[in-house]
């Protein structure tokens, strides 16, 4: 019988101050699931696998994985070289407040919805490195210590701005996120929406009505979406709409139509034609391709 991957919506702390919950751990396997707030984990021992959306790739010490709300995963401990990690489950408050604007928390975030991969394997240097922030983190989350709170704020930045300047390189990630005051002015009035759309894009979802909710002008949302995404408010919906749907259709068995809807579409034919256009597959030609895809790549992504 079909279900639908386990979801997520609760951690210890996420209604408290400061939304931020740590554990180290040694799964032998977390089952296919799905959340809505971020997750930040690294490797320190052991081998294994692990799928993101339907797709695997080998966890070694040194991989450093950040993901957003709603993408699917699940992984596989090596029972011969088992697994030991942090995993980091925090709320983008932590990340993209009213005030993270100045520093860039929002325009990060921003750029992770367009990475092409979640994860980055650091070098055994950047590892050491990593080593020490997350045993940091780890220490100042058991205890009590005065400032705990900055602190930790302070090494889970650390520990981003790392995996962002392992995935890009310093001189092109400095380019990258080099804006001017109306950019900078521009993230942090858009990101709110942007945030609220990651959350809740499974839900009815308009313009008029972001509008009136965001207490902007439609055609002035409309502009700025389109200013800072280069692409329509409609087609950036649509494609987190599919972007799940790949999800679910790669790594679970669910019929198409409970597909459609669980993603946010009211019309299956509608959802079949975006599909269709933004993928270029029907959405059951795709879901064999993936199975087929993901039957070969297990194997290849074995440990050695």
């Amino acid at each position: 019988m079909a279900s639908f991957p386990r979801y997520l919506y609760e951690y210890p702390n996420m209604d408290s101050s400061f939304p931020f919950y740590m554990k180290e751990q040694q799964p032998s396997r977390i089952t296919l699931h799905r959340h809505d707030f971020l997750e930040l984990s690294l490797v320190t021992e052991g081998t294994g696998t692990e799928l993101i959306n339907g797709t695997p790739h080998v966890l070694k010490p040194g991989t450093l994985a950040f993901l957003l709300p709603h993408q699917l995963h699940e992984l596989v401990s090596n029972p011969a070289d088992p697994l030991r990690m942090y995993v980091c489950n925090f709320d983008m408050s932590l990340l993209a407040g009213e005030h993270e604007a100045d520093w860039g928390g929002q325009a990060f975030l921003s750029a992770q919805s367009t990475a092409n991969r979640p994860y980055v394997e650091a070098s055994p240097a950047d590892l050491e490195r990593l080593r020490g922030i997350f045993a940091t983190l780890f220490e100042e989350y058991n205890n009590r210590n005065p400032w705990r709170n900055w602190l930790i704020k302070a090494k889970l930045i650390e520990a981003l701005t790392l995996l962002e300047r392992i995935r890009e390189g310093n001189a092109e990630r400095e380019s990258a996120v080099s804006t001017t005051a109306a950019q900078d002015n521009l993230h942090a009035s858009i990101w709110p929406i942007l945030q609220y759309v990651h959350q809740n894009y499974r839900e009815p979802l308009s313009l008029s009505g972001l509008a009136e909710h965001f207490h902007f002008h439609p055609s002035h949302l409309s502009e700025s979406i389109k200013q800072h995404l280069g692409q329509t408010f409609t087609a950036f919906l649509q494609e987190l709409r599919i972007r799940h749907a790949c999800g679910l259709l790669a790594s679970t068995d669910l019929p198409v139509t409970s597909v459609a809807l669980e993603v946010g579409f009211g019309s299956y034919q509608t959802f079949c034609r975006l599909f269709r256009k933004l993928k270029r597959a029907a959405p059951a030609d795709y879901r064999k391709m993936m199975h087929k895809q993901r039957s070969a790549s297990v194997t290849d992504a074995q440990p050695d």
